[in-house]
């Protein structure tokens, strides 16, 4: 899970290249190798969906991997997006990302990805929430 707090309304001229790049980078992720599953809502979108704050929007996948979960992130279209993310987000200081293993065929809940976030902030890296620098094994 990766939480972002939003500069501007998700609807602002300020927001606009993000949200246009929104189906693009989602339908990407769902053709790459290792996807499993995206929290999103009934139109395919998760923006509007924020479970945390008002202003701190949500993405929730599963990958099969740690290696397929980086290749998209790092070796796709999706570095360009990455690397504009402070025009779009404000830094929030803390753990945004947080890993965790899961066992196949199960798909995780928001309730416990905010778990496993305030874990990590917690007690830091372990078996049950770790982040893509400092991951854990299977």
């Amino acid at each position: 899970m990766n939480i972002a707090r939003l500069r501007s309304p998700i609807d602002s001229p300020e927001l606009a290249d993000f949200v246009a790049l929104l189906p693009e980078v989602n339908g990407l992720a769902e053709r790459s190798p290792g996807y499993v599953w995206r929290l999103q809502d009934e139109s395919g979108d998760a923006t509007a969906l924020r479970p945390f704050e008002p202003d701190v929007m949500v993405n929730l996948t599963v990958w099969e991997s740690l290696e397929s979960l980086r290749a998209f992130l790092y070796k796709t279209a999706h570095l360009e997006p990455m690397r504009r993310r402070r025009d779009w987000f404000v830094p929030l200081g803390d753990h945004h990302l947080v890993l965790w293993w899961i066992p196949a065929g199960t798909l995780p809940t928001i309730e416990e990805a905010a778990e496993r976030l305030d874990l990590l902030r917690r007690d830091g890296p372990s078996a049950k929430a770790f982040t893509l620098r400092e991951p854990h094994p299977v």
